[in-house]
């Protein structure tokens, strides 16, 4: 399973380097996909043995993760197109103090989902996310619905995907 995780970390970053403008909307993911690799460093994680998962081992210049986590850290204030998930929208009197409470309940709900709020003349609204394809946002979409039924896609300048 560890491996196969590798693997698709390995793919998705150089999917974001190399297509970054690319809007790939086909992936469909399968249901009740496995979040708890989230924003875990992948090196690390292979590096550690888990009898349930078989053993792994890892040799490689310590050059490859400080190039990888280099290229991260030189593309961290870049911006790309893709979409977020819009949690609220609204211009009541109490929209401030109520986006507020929203984005603090999500991000303590979701605390490896980035949360952005923000003010645009008259509506207050919180964002979360950042995903490079719509199909992805769909997905995370899904899963919140529950707990914020009025959710929508919204396609905006994102941030530049961090892995670690």
């Amino acid at each position: 399973m560890k491996r196969n995780i590798l693997l698709a970390a390995v793919c998705l970053f150089a999917g974001c380097v190399a297509f970054a403008q690319e809007r790939d909307t086909s992936f469909v993911g399968q249901p009740g996909e496995d979040h708890s690799m989230a924003g875990k460093d992948i090196i690390e994680v292979l590096r550690t043995n888990d009898p349930d998962d078989g053993n792994v081992t890892l040799k490689q210049s310590y050059m490859i993760t400080r190039a990888l986590h280099d290229q991260i850290a030189a593309n961290a204030s870049r911006k790309i197109i893709g979409y977020r998930v819009r949690i609220f929208f609204d211009n009541s009197q109490d929209a401030r103090d109520r986006s507020s409470e929203i984005e603090d309940s999500f991000v303590t709900t979701y605390p490896w989902i980035p949360a952005y709020r923000k003010y645009e003349n008259p509506y207050f609204k919180v964002s979360v996310g950042d995903f490079r394809t719509k199909s992805d946002a769909l997905r995370f979409m899904a899963l919140i619905k529950k707990d914020y039924p009025s959710v929508f896609l919204v396609k905006e300048d994102i941030n530049y995907p961090l892995f670690f």
